[in-house]
């Protein structure tokens, strides 16, 4: 059963979402992203979880009490430190122009961007003592919407600045609506009640969100071309925003790693999607050194001049090997990995197709075989003859 759009966004008189929102809200709502083992299926989350979806009616404010003179104090100590990164600066600079040496090259590059952090905080402080009201500030956040633990799960979209923030309210509404809720799967299928690292969180929902709306994009190309381009301007929109943040200094630009995983991950996405999900809240810097490492070189200040590099760490902690010895110490088998793929399926009988789409997982954890459908299709045969599946016909199998 469909599940209408304005039954779950009930906005009132202070929203104006148009027929063309409604309609891409229904798109999302209706759509499954197809994964490895599982669908990403927002429409099943809302129905599964009363009250999912919240409107602030209010643009969000945050109160701060502040001291004047620890700022004022403050704000001379980054005046001062600009000065000397910036005389630093200029001196790694002048010895690149005049010998071509890179690292001074590189260190130029790196001190700038630390200077535009300082400065913003400058200006930030500034203006702070500027808006001082009685000991007190009042400071607007540009938070389009936000995943919410308390008192029950829940999303929050504060529309009113989305509709502030862009030129094209619907594909903002839309793609901030859905990253939150790949916040909200993400929580529920790692069945914890601890949050994952932050900076690998939103790297991977603003990957996941791109992935899904360029997807749904595609699939409806053939049956309907005005829906597609309604979804193709939400994907636009989504790469634009990831962009920007990528192109930011500061605590954003792990977002802006999303970026980079689209353009490294392509086929393999849904198996990223769905891996991460499942461990999200296992990624602990306290335990895993490897975590934290990810953690720092995403935030604050990521090295886009090292893309690869921390792609490969992404990837490591993402598809950590898993222990492959029992606590008596007997391997487990491709057989057994098999098996537990086949457990994961909802109905009993099944076809070589979809025994097929457990490929990625194998690819992941065998990645030195060549030949996965071959090696699936032994496994299956090793399972028929250990009586843990049925053959029923030729291609077709069941579960005993």
């Amino acid at each position: 059963m469909a599940i209408d759009s304005k039954t779950v966004f009930i906005t009132g008189e202070d929203y104006k979402i148009t027929d063309e929102g409604y309609k891409a809200l229904d798109l999302v709502l209706n759509n499954p992203l197809p994964l490895s083992t599982k669908d990403f299926n927002l429409g099943e989350i809302i129905s599964k979880y009363k009250d999912m979806v919240k409107f602030s009616k209010e643009l969000k404010y945050n109160v701060y009490s502040i001291d004047k003179s620890s700022i004022s104090a403050r704000l001379e100590q980054l005046r001062k430190q600009r000065e000397v990164l910036n005389k630093e600066r200029s001196k790694a600079w002048d010895r690149y122009v005049r010998h071509g040496d890179m690292v001074s090259a590189e260190k130029s590059q790196l001190l700038e961007r630390e200077l535009g952090e300082i400065t913003s905080c400058i200006i930030n402080a500034e203006e702070l003592l500027g808006r001082a009201i009685e000991g007190k500030i009042y400071v607007k956040e540009d938070i389009m919407g936000e995943f919410i633990l308390s008192p029950y799960p829940h999303v929050v979209l504060y529309y009113k600045n989305i509709q502030e923030a862009s030129s094209d309210p619907v594909s903002g509404l839309v793609s901030v609506f859905v990253h939150e809720m790949f916040h909200a799967w993400n929580y529920f299928e790692s069945g914890s009640q601890n949050r994952s690292v932050m900076e690998i969180d939103e790297a991977m929902v603003e990957f996941a969100t791109l992935h899904y709306l360029n997807t749904l994009a595609d699939s409806l190309k053939q049956s309907d071309v005005k829906l597609a381009v309604l979804m193709e301007q939400c994907a636009m929109w989504q790469k634009r925003s990831i962009r920007k943040k990528k192109d930011a200094v500061g605590s954003t630009a792990a977002y802006g790693f999303g970026l980079c995983l689209g353009e490294n991950v392509s086929a393999d996405a849904p198996l990223w999607i769905e891996t991460y999900a499942g461990k999200s809240a296992s990624l602990n810097p306290d335990d895993d050194p490897k975590v934290k490492e990810v953690m720092n070189a995403l935030a604050p200040f990521y090295p886009f001049d090292k893309e690869d590099k921390v792609f490969k760490l992404f990837k490591g902690v993402i598809f950590a090997k898993e222990k492959t010895r029992s606590a008596g110490g007997t391997r487990i088998s491709q057989t057994d990995v098999l098996k537990s793929c086949l457990d994961t399926m909802a109905k009993d009988e099944f076809t070589l197709e979809d025994v097929y789409v457990f490929e990625p997982i194998f690819k992941t954890l065998y990645h030195g075989n060549m030949h996965l459908r071959d090696k699936l299709r032994q496994l299956l045969q090793k399972l028929v003859a250990q009586g843990d599946v049925i053959r029923v016909s030729s291609g077709c199998y069941k579960k005993s």
